[in-house]
This record gives C-alpha cells, sequence and structure tokens, in this order.
C-alpha cells in the first residue's frame, strides 16, 4: 500500500512538502525504518479529494474537507515494535475510539476516530492502521468524516483500507 502513495506523489509531483504542526506522526516519521508521506491543507486544496481517497476504499461522500493525509509505514522486521509503540504512544493520548477492529492471523487492522460532538456523526479525526509481525503502517487523516457513513461502507463488506 505504501508504493501506492509514493507513485501518487510521484505523479502529482509532489518531491517534498514542508510540514505543519498539524501532524501527529511527525516523530514517528524520523525513526529508523519509517517510510512516510503527508499532504497538508495547501495540496489537499488544491487536488480532488477524490484522487486521494481512493487509494484508501473511502468514499469522497464519507469524507470532505481534508485538511491532511499523513501516512507512516515500515516493513523492518526490527523496527516494527518500536514504531507501532511509538504510534500506539501517542494514539492513546488522544482518546481515539475504535470503530472496528479486524484479526486475520497475525494481520490487525483498526479504524480509530476522535469522538464527535454530542448529536453529530461528524469525526475531525480519522486514523487507520494495519499491522503484522513485519509491518505497520498508519494512515491519519483530518477533515470532515461522517462516522456513520464509514460505518456503512465496513458494514456493506467494503473494506476500509
Amino acid at each position: 500500500m505504501k508504493r501506492f502513495f509514493f507513485i501518487l506523489l510521484a505523479l502529482i509531483g509532489l518531491s517534498a512538502y514542508a510540514a505543519s504542526s498539524s501532524r501527529l506522526f511527525a516523530d514517528v516519521a524520523k525513526m529508523r525504518g519509517v517510510s512516510s508521506v503527508y499532504m497538508g491543507s495547501s495540496l489537499m486544496a488544491s487536488y480532488s479529494q477524490d484522487m486521494y481517497l481512493f487509494g484508501m476504499g473511502l468514499y469522497a461522500d464519507a469524507v470532505k474537507n481534508v485538511k491532511m493525509i499523513e501516512v507512516i509505514s515500515t516493513e523492518d522486521d526490527a523496527d516494527v515494535a518500536a514504531v507501532a509503540a511509538a504510534c500506539n504512544k501517542i494514539i492513546d493520548a488522544r482518546n481515539l475510539e475504535i470503530l472496528v477492529e479486524s484479526t486475520d492471523g497475525d494481520e490487525v487492522d483498526r479504524i480509530l476516530f476522535a469522538p464527535p460532538a454530542e448529536g453529530s456523526t461528524t469525526s475531525e479525526s480519522l486514523v487507520i492502521i494495519s499491522s503484522s509481525e513485519d509491518e505497520y503502517e498508519v494512515i491519519h487523516i483530518c477533515g470532515d468524516i461522517d462516522i456513520s457513513k464509514v460505518i456503512g461502507f465496513y458494514a456493506r463488506g467494503i473494506r476500509v483500507k
């Protein structure tokens, strides 16, 4: 999956992008063995959101006004545990709630979200984690995320990954 993001970025001509303070995993991105991609609000406003969200299996009607997307990945067996621990520490500090968790052998996929305000189904943050013994990937999306639509996609058997 990380190759898709790097190819996507190459196709749109992104060689480097200055990170802003909204990055949740900025410190993890600097760790040994980590590949990362960050797309900030200026870039997100310049391109169709469908182009980015299609690659993650999310439909554009569930995520609007994307402010940023951050991807963290490691496939180095020696670094997976440390990267996972660092990401989990950040996630735990944000008090995100689990929307969906699925397991298949040693692979675990989780979708977490920032709880919406009372009476709303819109969250500001969605985190998608895919992990196994030899791989760990995190996708962090900030924007207006309709949690009820994400649940609907998953309930209909559309994998959000």
